[in-house]
C-alpha cells in the first residue's frame, strides 16, 4: 500500500517532469539522414521565460557530460552545426555534411540556474541508396538506358 506521502512525491515530480518538457519541445526525437546530408532540428521554447538564456546543441550520452557542438551566443564557422534562436519563431538546428560516426545522442538545451532544461535526439546517419535498373524502351529494344538513381537525384548515364 503507498502512503500518501509518497504517492503525493510522485506526483510532485511528474509534474516538474511535465512542466520542463513543455518548456522545451522539438519537432522530432529522432532523424535518420544520409551521409554527406543535412538536417534541421526546429523547436520551440518559452520565450517568455527563457528569451536571453544561451541555448547550444550537445552529443553525449548523458545530459550532464554532453559535449557542445554549438551555442546560441557564438557561430561557429568552423564547424558543421549552426543553432539559431529565432524567438517566437523558434530554436533551430541545422547540422551539415553528416558522416557514419555523427551517429549517436544528441541534445538540444537551455542553459538554467541549477539545472538546464534539454531534451534528447537521436541521430542516424545512413548511408545513401543507390539502385542500378535497367529500362528498355519498347520501341527501341536495341537502345539500353541505364539510370543511375540516388534519393531526390536521377541521372541519366
Amino acid at each position: 500500500m503507498k502512503t500518501p506521502g509518497v504517492f503525493f512525491s510522485c506526483a510532485i515530480l511528474r509534474l516538474f517532469y511535465l512542466a520542463g518538457s513543455l518548456q522545451l519541445t522539438c519537432d522530432k526525437a529522432g532523424i535518420t539522414a544520409h551521409i554527406g546530408g543535412e538536417f534541421v532540428l526546429a523547436c520551440n521554447y518559452d520565450t517568455n521565460r527563457f528569451r536571453f538564456s544561451k541555448k547550444y546543441w550537445c552529443r553525449g550520452d548523458s545530459s550532464r557530460t554532453c559535449e557542445i557542438l554549438a551555442d546560441s551566443e557564438r557561430i561557429h564557422k568552423t564547424g558543421r552545426s549552426i543553432i539559431v534562436d529565432a524567438g517566437r519563431r523558434g530554436l533551430y538546428v541545422k547540422v551539415t555534411n553528416l558522416q557514419f560516426d555523427d551517429t549517436g545522442a544528441y541534445w538540444v538545451g537551455i542553459d538554467k540556474v541549477y539545472a538546464d532544461i534539454m531534451t534528447s535526439v537521436s541521430v542516424v546517419i545512413t548511408e545513401g541508396k543507390t539502385t542500378f535498373f535497367l529500362m528498355i524502351s519498347l520501341e527501341r529494344v536495341h537502345q539500353l538506358v541505364c539510370y543511375h538513381i540516388i534519393p531526390n537525384i536521377y541521372v541519366l548515364h
